[in-house]
């Protein structure tokens, strides 16, 4: 899994990722794609940047090109439908709606917006998800145009009923300027998805981003919601099941390649991580 910036991959007909999803877990990364995530039941915590929010069914989070986005299903149950796009597959319909690059947001019953009207908004955002998700399942003939089409019907229903999201989204991209905090979380993450497996301490990232270390690790805890520490042992347990399922490695080679320092920390935070331990992964795979 490369979580920090994930360069995806798409099958040839289509640049979309479409699923159901249960208890959605995944630390803070960023990418060039677009995300939209609906829940259907239960919730989520869901960061963007350094805003949090917790998630009801009907509500919906979209994630704009290159923000820092997490999902955290601690103490929480969901059922979320995911749909991850790149932003070019809008580029055929700029002709209507010129410099189309939709923006990061939170639509929920605790974020109050005047403009939504209709009784039911949220139905209707979930029926065009549910209808993606079925093109990208069923693969019938012409799936990746009715694809295409769902995605544009899904952000032109946005855009009616919030006006003001949509005078955001067709902005000129030129105008808007990265927050000049994300920047540096951009590049801590990309850091550590080169060197987890080196000795880093907070003293070493933070230099590395140019910031001091007490501002750096109160920024890094309100982007990606943990405190340093706790997020590199994440990352470095995270790529060791990878390893675990997908070689035969030992698991004390596994321990050291990930960054560990020995294996009785490796097995006490694995453990503390994914509530199993490596030993009892790599029986069962």
């Amino acid at each position: 899994m490369k979580a920090f910036y994930q360069n995806r991959t798409y099958n040839k007909e289509v640049p979309v990722s479409a699923a159901l999803i249960k208890d959605l877990d995944f630390v803070a990364h960023w990418h060039t794609d677009i995300e939209v995530l609906y829940v259907c039941e239960g919730s989520i915590g869901a960061g963007i940047n350094s805003e949090y929010r917790i998630l009801q069914a009907g509500d919906i989070s979209i994630c704009g090109s290159n923000d820092i986005h997490y999902y955290d299903s601690e103490g929480m149950s969901s059922n979320v439908a995911l749909i991850i796009f790149r932003p070019d597959i809008l580029n055929a319909f700029k002709h209507w709606l010129s410099s189309l690059q939709p923006r990061s947001i939170f639509i929920g019953r605790d974020l109050q917006i005047s403009e939504i009207t209709g009784s039911d908004f949220s139905g209707q955002i979930r029926q065009i998800i549910n209808s993606i998700i079925s093109e990208m399942g069923q693969k019938k003939e012409l799936y990746p145009q009715f694809t295409d089409l769902r995605i544009f019907e899904l952000f032109l229903a946005l855009f009616r009923q919030l006006p003001s999201y949509y005078a955001d989204s067709v902005r000129n991209p030129d105008d808007f300027q990265t927050a000049s905090d994300i920047k540096p979380m951009q590049k801590a993450l990309t850091y550590l998805e080169e060197n987890h497996a080196q000795e880093i301490t907070l003293e070493q990232i933070s230099s590395e981003v140019n910031l001091s270390r007490f501002y750096f690790s109160r920024l890094f805890r309100k982007t990606t919601g943990m405190n340093f520490n706790v997020y590199l042992n994440r990352i470095r347990a995270d790529k060791a099941e990878e390893l675990i399922r997908s070689t035969r490695k030992s698991i004390i080679e596994i321990a050291y390649e990930t960054g560990f320092l020995s294996i009785r920390t490796f097995n006490r935070s694995f453990k503390a991580i994914k509530g199993f331990t490596p030993h009892s992964l790599r029986r069962a795979w």
